[in-house]
């Protein structure tokens, strides 16, 4: 920086500007002769010393504008007649064809309907099974009657316990599975089936549990048991329909199984034939299960255990026969087919010198 000629002001900055040096341009290729020239242009040459300002441009040209901040940056026009999509492009079909227009409007349409005919179907579906609710849950279908077969020594008070809330209800909800269970712990119950019979009534079928004896218990009271040993009732006179089994006399509660020996007794009881079980008095049974079978008005029938009862009892009726009505003390079938009567002189037998008679059958 120094003083001006005329001493007014600083004298101007000068700045020298060396030409630049011509590059030759390159050779075009011989091979490929239509490559375009690669040499860079040769620049005008200049031999002005040009003489700049401070800001470093020339006096003699304008100082270009530079781009400032409110120039770079991008305008954007929102015009409401013509929505513009993400990509920033508008949306007005004004230039559409005005089938495709129609198109357009036509699958508008058809999805509408559509999406209509859904609705309309899925509502009518609503309905139906609303319906079908109201209808199945109504008195069409309430319980007004209960059919119990097969009844003969359980309590109907019993059944009635076991029912109770069920007449009634609707027959949808009536729990069969629990029904059975409730019959099927009752004592006299062996099997129980429950089913409905649509549109108001349930019928239930019972197979009870045959008695076969009773047995007089240490208490006073007799206890009625089937062929599995299972007491069935207890009750305070002797139960002439049942024989009587004598042996063990624990009294046990209802439901409760009974000792192999009184078992052994109900077995024999239940496959008495009818020309025994006419005469029959009373079932004796030993610890051991040793079976005697009393008959009235005297004798015995010493069956033994109650293993081959078939094959006994029919030799037992073959010493009856033979004796008739003659008085006996015992007819032992334990080694059946075998018969011993005794005494030997109590019965018609053939050839026989032993103290008691036997039959050969």
């Amino acid at each position: 920086m120094s003083n001006s000629p005329d001493g007014n002001g600083p004298e101007e900055s000068v700045r020298i500007v060396p030409r630049p040096k011509a590059v030759p341009a390159a050779p075009k290729s011989e091979l490929f002769p239509s490559e375009p020239d690669l040499a860079e242009p040769d620049l005008p040459e200049i031999d002005l010393v040009s003489v700049l300002t401070a800001d470093g441009w020339p006096e003699s040209t304008t100082k270009p504008s530079l781009p400032t901040e409110t120039s770079r940056r991008a305008t954007i026009v929102i015009d409401d007649a013509s929505p513009l999509d993400e990509s920033g492009h508008s949306t007005k079909d004004v230039s559409l064809d005005p089938r495709l227009k129609a198109r357009r409007r036509q699958v508008a349409k058809a999805a509408g309907r559509a999406r209509f005919k859904r609705g309309a179907v899925l509502l009518v579906l609503v309905g139906v099974l609303t319906a079908l609710v109201l209808f199945f849950t109504s008195s069409v279908f309430t319980v007004k009657s209960i059919e119990v077969t097969g009844l003969q020594y359980t309590p109907t008070e019993a059944v009635d316990e076991a029912l109770a809330g069920v007449k009634g209800s609707s027959l949808w909800k009536v729990d069969l599975e629990n029904v059975r269970t409730i019959l099927g712990a009752e004592p006299w119950v062996r099997r129980v089936s429950a089913r409905r019979d649509w549109p108001s009534a349930l019928i239930i079928d019972i197979a009870e549990r045959r008695p076969v004896a009773s047995y007089p218990g240490s208490d006073g009271n007799w206890r009625v048991f089937d062929s599995e040993g299972r007491v069935l009732a207890i009750l305070a006179d002797f139960p002439v329909d049942f024989p009587s089994v004598v042996g063990n006399q624990e009294p046990v509660a209802i439901g409760s199984v009974l000792s192999d020996d009184l078992l052994a007794g109900g077995r024999v009881a239940q496959a008495l034939p009818p020309q025994i079980k006419s005469r029959l008095k009373e079932i004796r049974v030993s610890a051991t299960g040793s079976v005697d079978v009393r008959l009235t008005p005297s004798g015995s029938v010493l069956v033994g255990s109650a293993e081959g009862l078939r094959e006994k009892l029919i030799s037992a009726i073959t010493g009856l026969d033979r004796c008739g009505s003659g008085l006996f003390e015992s007819i032992d079938v334990r080694a059946a087919p075998d018969i011993v009567i005794a005494p030997s002189t109590a019965c018609k037998t053939k050839g026989s010198t032993t103290p008691g008679s036997t039959v050969k059958p």
